[in-house]
């Protein structure tokens, strides 16, 4: 009997500290909240420290929830200032009707709609091409911390150090047919060196796409077609006959 008045007892107790919790977590959000609109209410005034702590409260919620969004750090940057600039700019237009967050929010996601409709294609990012090797690198870096799969990427950064090779390996692989066809096998030549740089275009292709999807390693699916072209030449100059 007393053990069970105990154990009620306990429940009891347990379910007070919960409520008390929850209750403590609740006050913490309201606060929050109506410490963000004193804030909204100091920029309607112009107050420029005010916006500076609205600032810095909403700058790693934002870029969080628009990196999702845009999935490039670079126009995040650019959405997110767009997206407080309208909130210094039209801090009246708050009604209330809503949570100040929620209106930001909003803000932002019809920024983030508006910015990637002016790129041609905003999925797939075609800027990866032009970037340089510690660009990319760096890229590859903040993605990664954003938790976004970067393997594409990974493929892409290899490639920047295998491509170079390839005009080293295509002239070892054109010694064995000059020597083989001579002055008289010209356009033999061009053929071929057609037909090879198709083939070496088209494995790059097929060992990029596999790479991508996670089939084989990055270093790999870069590497892929100079080991394979590679091997070929080292065959040819090996049995030539001269």
């Amino acid at each position: 009997m007393i053990s069970a008045i105990i154990s009620s007892r306990h429940g009891i107790a347990v379910a007070v500290t919960s409520e008390r919790n929850v209750s403590k977590r609740s006050a913490g959000v309201g606060q929050a909240a109506r410490e963000e609109l004193r804030l909204l209410e100091s920029i309607r005034a112009g107050d420029r420290q005010a916006f500076e702590q609205l600032y810095r409260l909403y700058h790693p919620r934002l870029t969080r929830f628009l990196m999702n969004l845009v999935r490039r750090p670079q126009l995040v940057e650019e959405v997110l200032n767009d997206t407080l600039m309208v909130v210094w700019e039209r801090a009246d237009s708050f009604n209330g009707a809503s949570k100040l967050s929620t209106w930001i929010f909003g803000i932002g996601y019809r920024k983030a709609m508006k910015a990637l409709r002016r790129q041609q294609d905003p999925l797939d990012d075609p800027e990866a091409d032009r970037m340089t090797y510690g660009e990319l690198k760096r890229y590859i870096g903040v993605l990664q911390a954003s938790g976004y799969h970067v393997v594409p990427y990974m493929v892409q950064l290899q490639r920047k150090v295998a491509f170079p090779f390839v005009t080293l390996i295509m002239t070892l692989l054109a010694v064995p047919f000059a020597v083989t066809t001579g002055r008289s096998g010209a356009i033999y030549g061009v053929g071929a060196g057609i037909v090879l740089a198709l083939v070496y275009w088209t494995m790059l292709s097929i060992f990029g796409a596999i790479g991508a999807g996670g089939w084989i390693s990055p270093v790999l699916a870069a590497w892929a077609p100079n080991i394979f072209f590679g091997a070929a030449a080292a065959y040819l100059l090996l049995t030539v006959r001269t």
